[in-house]
């Protein structure tokens, strides 16, 4: 029986360790899908603490457990599926911005667009590219 309560309890804590890093190594903007997956790793983490507490306390007997902890790897491969889906969208959307600004910069050297279209000129922010990048995509697609 020490043994089952070492593992599960080793299983438990490596899993809010998890949660608890993957938490902490969010990026700064926050849209509403990484809102949503932070408080639903709070809430996890937080059920884990009470499992944790509980079992500890021998409030919660090993039969008791077993029902739920099958569950807890699962939650975790899904969430982490999501994380990474997630993750690589945005690193392709990165991708794609920094192939879109290159293209525009060697379309301006070469002169291909003239300065003034669109109120797009180089040596200008990231955001005012992609801005004007989108007008001038929007003008050639009408």
């Amino acid at each position: 029986m020490l043994i089952a309560e070492g593992v599960i309890l080793g299983v438990l804590s490596s899993l809010f360790v998890e949660f608890y890093t993957l938490e902490t190594n969010k990026l700064p903007d926050k849209t509403p899908e990484v809102y949503l997956k932070q408080v639903y790793v709070n809430n996890v983490c937080g059920v884990i603490l009470l499992l944790v507490g509980a079992f500890a306390t021998s409030e919660l007997t090993e039969l008791q457990f077993l029902p739920i902890a099958p569950t807890c790897p699962r939650l975790l491969q899904q969430w982490l599926r999501e994380m990474q889906d997630a993750w690589m969208i945005r690193k392709a959307e990165e991708i794609q911005k920094y192939v879109d600004r290159n293209r525009l910069n060697g379309h301006l050297k070469q002169g291909l667009f003239s300065e003034s279209q669109c109120r797009f000129r180089r040596h200008r922010g990231t955001t005012d590219m992609i801005f004007a990048a989108s007008r001038i995509q929007e003008k050639c697609q009408m």
